[in-house]
């Protein structure tokens, strides 16, 4: 059992499912613990609001390559003190050895989770996968993108998103320019949606 109490190690722990079921099984929680989510869940424009704001937390703050330098910079900066703290005090720790497989064991999660978050989310949300969206613009200096809740200004940037949900795209043309269209889209709207249905 992982530290949520869900059977598995904690990267495949299924949260989206623990917190969205519609009646409540897990020991100690109310059967209608979670009717506000699994409610607010049926309405179309909710529910890909949430997906969408998942995802661009697994593209930055939440993805591998971000959060790997914390785990990496942080255990550097007190692996000093690590030695002192076992000889004081009488925890689970009891050797370097120990540590530095602890430290290992939260980069694996790290490395790991993202994976079977977007599992997880594609399976209790019903949708079809996941695609990797690449956004480029011809020239950095005129413009940048909004990708949901994401501004982009650096590119090309690619990002992971959910099939079967409407993510929407909008040019942001920088002072002195103006928006003269997508590539391989027929529209000259700043402003559009769209939804993934292909890797």
């Amino acid at each position: 059992v992982n530290p949520f109490g869900i059977p598995g190690p904690a990267h495949v722990a299924d949260l989206t499912d623990y917190y969205i079921r519609y009646k409540q099984t897990a020991e100690g929680r109310s059967p209608d613990a979670n009717f506000l989510m699994y409610s607010l869940l049926t309405n179309d424009e909710f529910k890909a609001q949430f997906v969408n704001r998942y995802a661009d937390h697994l593209n930055t703050i939440f993805s591998t390559d971000q959060v790997m330098p914390v785990i990496e910079r942080l255990a550097a900066a007190i692996e000093s003190e690590i030695p002192r703290h076992l000889a004081r005090h009488d925890f689970a720790v009891k050797s370097m050895d120990t540590w530095h497989a602890n430290v290992d064991y939260i980069k694996n999660f790290a490395d790991l989770r993202p994976q079977y978050t977007r599992e997880n989310i594609v399976r209790n949300l019903g949708l079809g996968g996941t695609a990797d969206v690449t956004l480029n613009v011809s020239d950095p200096l005129t413009g940048s993108i909004q990708i949901s809740s994401l501004a982009i200004t650096e590119f090309p940037w690619t990002g992971t998103y959910f099939k079967d949900v409407p993510v929407k795209l909008t040019a942001i043309p920088a002072p002195g320019y103006r928006f003269a269209g997508w590539v391989g889209i027929n529209t000259v709207s700043p402003s559009i949606s769209v939804t993934l249905t292909e890797a």
